[in-house]
Order: structure tokens, then C-alpha cells, then sequence
């Protein structure tokens, strides 16, 4: 049969038979089943099949493909439904009522519905999902709540509005709050109010700047332990630490804090004007560490009773042990305890010349050296940014010379220096394909790769951090490529085209076949001059006129054959041939 043929064939099929549909159960309708979202089993760890399905208490669910979105709910029937038509609403989770444990992976959409009675429900935790919501007040039993997003995109939590930012129903002392990878947007309004729980963990997690300054983005929570850490607050007052009550400690570290923003509306706590940004109480050397602050004033001050002065306006009010363990995110090898004995001042002015005139006698920082960093997502960023900057080794990411959209590199080391903004120093090892047919692989290793991040106030970056980035002393910027044949080489700014560097592994054959044909030629040319070729042959008459005169050539270059024979080998060969022509 054609192909054409089988073409026309199977589109009639399609036609005829209609678009393929599927439906899925919650549970598996036997052990060959392949179309159902959850494993489900009972207490004892036993599988439980679909038609049994009200017997089960532990759900492990995960989404297909075709499925974006999936409801929780707790009513009695499950719709087996066409996927063809699960276009745009969420496909409903519906779970017996005495369910104990859930957990949801790879599913982008969570909603935890409303009028949803799961009164038996202790465990409950959501990984990889784009955005979780919550409108249901959770059930009392829920002990363990886990929300976990990716590094590259964080989890959207919000709570239904209608429920006042309250999570639970009913006070849950032993519950434990796992959020890590999360985004709590700016549309987030007193969060988790009148929570009483045993631990609150926040960790990697990301507190936009409310959008209404009227309130701040966490509600008063009682809770016996709290943790937040490696995460990025957007502004520590719009948070709401203030409103909580912690009764055993808190935890606070390695966070990055960017603005200290005071809101005009004080939110009614008393002696909020000579207040630290962090709290005064339960804070210890082993708690709070590692913290960075934007130090400078702030670009826009339009709602703050605070922008016209920097960091420094906390000196008074904050203990010794947050101003040691907090360093400016613009001056990193500064801490707000250096700040404040060194009297710097609060002017947004002079701030700035004021930290880069500070004495160099501290005990760990030398403004103006370069210090290593650790490596982070940050770092990582930066890196990427810079192999793939067009200014970066010219030719080196062009189009007739790499293939694949973005080289990825490898960090072997990095360094931070403070200079009215940071610069980044990095050595990148990164690998290139490239050729015609993108069968050539170099490996690149390149040391002082320099970007410079100005001061805020100097440029406000993008939303991917990027957009005041600049890659400096481009001129300095060493690399050694190794191709995959193994040949070495440097490189420096000026030449380091891959095409024409000669490391191109075309490049390199066809120098090679240059100069083996160079020498061919000279040792051709050498050759000749010293065994010219053979004299033409003559015709009779000619041979024997000239007879005599061969006869005294013969022997006078016989003589000279036999007077140094080692000299001229060839020569005897020549006299023997002209011997046999006189002779015929």
C-alpha cells in the first residue's frame, strides 16, 4: 500500500471513531490499570482498588499530562470523566470522608474546596504545584500540613478571602506548617490569623510587599516555634512580625530583607518609631545569623514615615546580637554593629561615600577586596548571564559557531567585591558544541569573568535581576579550551573567536595538512637540484657524431665518480646508462 494511501486511510479512521477519549478513577480499577490518578490503601498499607475505594484512608495522588488542576473535595461519588472535555474546570478529588493521610505531587493547580468535611484528615502535603489554594477552613486532626514548590518556580499560596486569613477551623496546638519554595503575592492579607500551632516553618520561600498598606501580609499568630530562613522578604514591616507571639524561640536566618520601610499606618503598635526591624526578645547567637538588609535609603519612600534615612536609624533600638549578625546586602562584608561604631551616618546622601571611607581595621571585612562567596541560585544566575552576554568572548556565542540556545556553565569558584555596588568574580567551566553539523565539543575553563551589580539607587533591576548587570573588564578575561581531540589552548579577549582561534578541530586538520604539503614541496625542490633528470634521448646519426665527445664526458665523470664516491652516488647510475647508449 502507498503511503499516501495509509495517510488518507487512518485520517478516515480518526473521522469515523471520533477523537480518543479516557477517563480516569481515583484509584486503580485493577493491578493492570494505568487510568487513575491516586495509589490508594487502608491503614494497614494494604492496596485498595476503585470499587472499594470508600475503604481507603492513605491517597498518594499525582497528575497526568492531560490533567492540569484537581480539586479537593469530600463528596461521595467520583465522576469517571471524558478527558476531552477537562478543558478548563479542575478535576475533582473526592476522597472518603474519614481519609487520614493526602498527598498530592506534579499537579499545578490545588484547591482545597469549600464545604469540604474531611473531619479525620492528619496529614495532609502538596509538592510541585504552580499554585495552592486554600478555601476550607482545615479540619482540627490536621496535625502535618507540607506545601513545597520548585527552586525555579515557588508555589502560590493564598487563602480564600471570605475566610478572614484564617487556616484552621478550629485552634490545632500540635500542628506542625511545612512551607518551603513558597510565594506569599502581594494580594496576601493577614495570613494565617489566630493560628496556635507547635512549629511554623518557612524556608526558600519568597514575602512579596503587600498591595495594602492598611494591614500586613501575616496576621497574630501564637506558635510555639517559628523558623524562617534562605528566604527574600520584600519589605520585614509589611511582613508582621511584630503582631506574633512566640513562645519558645524563633529562628531567623540567612534571610535577605530589602526594605525596612516603615508604613505611615504604624499598625498600632506601641513604640513602633524606635523599634527594631526584627524582634527585641527570644533572639540568640544560634538563632538569628546570616541575615543581609538593604542598607541605603530606598527608592520610593511615598509610604514610608522612615525613607529618608538609612539602616543606620536602628542602631539604638536593635540588640547587639542582629546588629553583628546582619550585614548590608550592598556592602557585604559590612554588619550594622561595624555601622553603628563606626557612627555612620543616617543621611541617604552621604551613606554611601560614609561606608566606603570606613576604617579598614575591621576584624572580618577590607572594603574594597574581593572575598570569596558561597555558591547560590544567585551565583548561578550571574553565571549564566555572563557566557551568554554577547560581549562575552566575541564569537564565542554566535550563531555560526554554537549551537543550542543558551550555554549552561559550571562555577569552579567566586569571589564578591564591594565597590559602589558589588562586583562578582568568577571562574566558569562550560562546554560548547559547534561546527556546521554541531559535531565539534570544546571545553572551556575562563577565570576573571567580572559583572558588576550597581546600588539600588543607582538602578532598579528587572524582574529577573538582570537588568542592571554589566560584564567589566572584559579585556582580562583568560580562557583555556580543550577540544575533544584533546588539543589545548589559551585565549584572551582579543582572540578568541572559536572559528578562527585554532582550536577549531577543521581548522587545526587543515593546518596540519598545510605544512605536511609545505614540506613535501621544499624536500621536491631539494630533490631536483640534486638528481636532475635524465638528458633526452637522441637519434642515431645524432649518437654517433657525438660518439667521442660522450666517450671523454664518460670518463671524466667516471673519474669523478670514483674520486668520491660517497659524494655523488647518483652519478654512476647516469654514466652507466650513457656507457650503454654508445654501446648500442
Amino acid at each position: 500500500m502507498m503511503p499516501s494511501t495509509v495517510f488518507v486511510s487512518v485520517l478516515c479512521s480518526v473521522f469515523i471513531a471520533g477523537p480518543v477519549s479516557s477517563s480516569y478513577s481515583l484509584c486503580r480499577n485493577s493491578t493492570l490499570s494505568s487510568q487513575y490518578l491516586c495509589n490508594c490503601s487502608n491503614s494497614q498499607e494494604k492496596d485498595i482498588f476503585e470499587e472499594r475505594r470508600i475503604e481507603a484512608t492513605n491517597f498518594l495522588c499525582r497528575c497526568p499530562i492531560a490533567i492540569e488542576g484537581v480539586d479537593i473535595s469530600s463528596k461521595n461519588e467520583i465522576e469517571p470523566r471524558d478527558l476531552t472535555r477537562l478543558t478548563t474546570q479542575p478535576y475533582q478529588l473526592r476522597f472518603p470522608e474519614h481519609t487520614q493521610q493526602i498527598k498530592i505531587e506534579d499537579c499545578k493547580f490545588v484547591s482545597y474546596t469549600s464545604e469540604t468535611l474531611l473531619d479525620n484528615l492528619n496529614h495532609l502535603e502538596i509538592n510541585n504545584a504552580e499554585k495552592v489554594e486554600i478555601k476550607e477552613y482545615l479540619p482540627k486532626a490536621l496535625d502535618k500540613l507540607i506545601i513545597s514548590g520548585r527552586d525555579e518556580t515557588k508555589t502560590v499560596f493564598t487563602l480564600d478571602e471570605n475566610q478572614g486569613g484564617y487556616l484552621y477551623g478550629e485552634d490545632n496546638e500540635k500542628a506542625e506548617l511545612q512551607f518551603v519554595n513558597v510565594q506569599f503575592p502581594s494580594e496576601s492579607d493577614e495570613l494565617f490569623t489566630e493560628l496556635h500551632a507547635k512549629s511554623f516553618t518557612i524556608d526558600k520561600s519568597s514575602f512579596e510587599s503587600i498591595s495594602s498598606k492598611e494591614t500586613t501580609l501575616l496576621g497574630e499568630m501564637t506558635l510555639e516555634a517559628w523558623t524562617i530562613k534562605n528566604s527574600d522578604i520584600h519589605s520585614i514591616f509589611d511582613l508582621g512580625l511584630l503582631k506574633s507571639h512566640v513562645i519558645k524561640k524563633i529562628q531567623f536566618s540567612n534571610n535577605q530583607i530589602h526594605s525596612t520601610c516603615k508604613p505611615s499606618n504604624e499598625f498600632e503598635h506601641e513604640g513602633l518609631d524606635n523599634h527594631c526591624f526584627i524582634y527585641l526578645h527570644i533572639i540568640q547567637n544560634d538563632t538569628f545569623r546570616g541575615n543581609k538588609v538593604r542598607c541605603s535609603c530606598m527608592n520610593d519612600t511615598s509610604d514610608c514615615v522612615n525613607g529618608d534615612r538609612a539602616v543606620t536609624q536602628f542602631g539604638a533600638g536593635c540588640s547587639d546580637v542582629v546588629l553583628k549578625n546582619t550585614h548590608c546586602l550592598e556592602f557585604p562584608e559590612v554588619s550594622l554593629f561595624q555601622l553603628k561604631e563606626s557612627n555612620i551616618t543616617e543621611s541617604c546622601e552621604d551613606f554611601e561615600a560614609a561606608v566606603l571611607n570606613m576604617p579598614k581595621d575591621f576584624k572580618d571585612s577590607c572594603l574594597g577586596c574581593s572575598k570569596e562567596t558561597k555558591i547560590t541560585k544567585n551565583e548561578e544566575k550571574l553565571a549564566k548571564f555572563a557566557v551568554n552576554h554577547p560581549e562575552f568572548l566575541p564569537g564565542l556565542a554566535g550563531p555560526d559557531s554554537v549551537c543550542g540556545e543558551q550555554i549552561i556553565p559550571k562555577i569552579l569558584a567566586a569571589k564578591t567585591q564591594v565597590v559602589a555596588g558589588t562586583n562578582y568574580i568568577m571562574q566558569l567551566r562550560f562546554l560548547i558544541e559547534h561546527g556546521q553539523n554541531c559535531d565539534q565539543r570544546t571545553v572551556a575553563v575562563c577565570s576573571n569573568v567580572v559583572l558588576h551589580r550597581p546600588l539600588p539607587h543607582v538602578c532598579k533591576e528587572n524582574e529577573d535581576s538582570s537588568g542592571c548587570l554589566r560584564l567589566i573588564k572584559k579585556e582580562s578575561i583568560n580562557c583555556t579550551f580543550t577540544n575533544n581531540d584533546g588539543v589545548h589552548a589559551k585565549k584572551t579577549f582579543q582572540n578568541s573567536r572559536l572559528l578562527t582561534s585554532g582550536m577549531n578541530t577543521g581548522s587545526m586538520f587543515g593546518l596540519i595538512l598545510f605544512l605536511i604539503g609545505s614540506v613535501f614541496l621544499l624536500v621536491l625542490i631539494v630533490m631536483v637540484k640534486r638528481f636532475p633528470p635524465k638528458p633526452e634521448e637522441h637519434t642515431e646519426d645524432t649518437m654517433e657524431k657525438s660518439v667521442p665527445k660522450d666517450e671523454e664526458d664518460a670518463k671524466s665523470k667516471t673519474g669523478e665518480v670514483n674520486s668520491t664516491p660517497d659524494d655523488q652516488p647518483g652519478q654512476d647510475v647516469q654514466v652507466q646508462e650513457e656507457t650503454q647508449v654508445k654501446t648500442a
